[in-house]
């Protein structure tokens, strides 16, 4: 326990007792005695600028009547969760394909990605917005409701078009891509 707390009842509804914390700092609660906590000594803050746990009308950390912890459990069940659909996405073998053809396995002399570095730093979000609003992303065939495309912009490319096909399992798989990687060609 990274806390530990010996109180007395000093009889006026308030507690009072030392909280020695695991690096062997000591405070008071409820004022009036002084802090032992060498921490707060070098930097010049007494035991009452102590930002610590919120203390009630009778002065004691965290005791709220049995009807205010009541009322908070019902406002926080009232409120609705929040829940995203969340699809898995797969990659297939013509994905990387097109990834390889379109970036080489080191940097480029002009700056070009490497594929490692288009997976650390581009597939992710990619993979986040299928997974998570496939539905809201353009059809790429009008009314052919499982294929979907992605066209953004990226961090080490210029743009980017991502195909996805919804599997029959409910999966997405990225089937094709494009890289625009901004360089004219001479």
């Amino acid at each position: 326990m990274a806390a530990q707390v010996a109180a007395r009842h000093r009889g006026d509804g308030c507690h009072r007792g030392s909280l020695v914390s695991m690096h062997g700092r000591e405070d008071l609660d409820c004022g009036g005695a002084r802090a032992v906590d060498t921490g707060r000594a070098r930097s010049g803050l007494r035991s009452r600028d102590h930002l610590g746990p919120r203390r009630c009308a009778t002065g004691v950390a965290g005791s709220h009547s049995a009807q205010d912890r009541a009322t908070n459990r019902s406002n926080r069940d009232a409120r609705p969760a929040v829940t995203t659909a969340r699809r898995p996405v797969r990659a297939t073998l013509s994905f990387f394909a097109d990834l390889d053809r379109q970036l080489g396995a080191e940097r480029g002399p002009r700056g070009e990605p490497s594929t490692n570095d288009f997976q650390s730093v581009e597939l992710l979000p990619i993979v986040e917005i299928f997974a998570t609003r496939f539905d809201d992303l353009p059809e790429l065939i009008p009314g052919r409701t499982d294929y979907r495309v992605l066209i953004t912009t990226g961090v080490l490319v210029q743009g980017l078009t991502a195909v996805g096909q919804l599997a029959t399992d409910g999966a997405v798989e990225l089937v094709s891509l494009e890289i625009d990687l901004g360089f004219d060609e001479y």
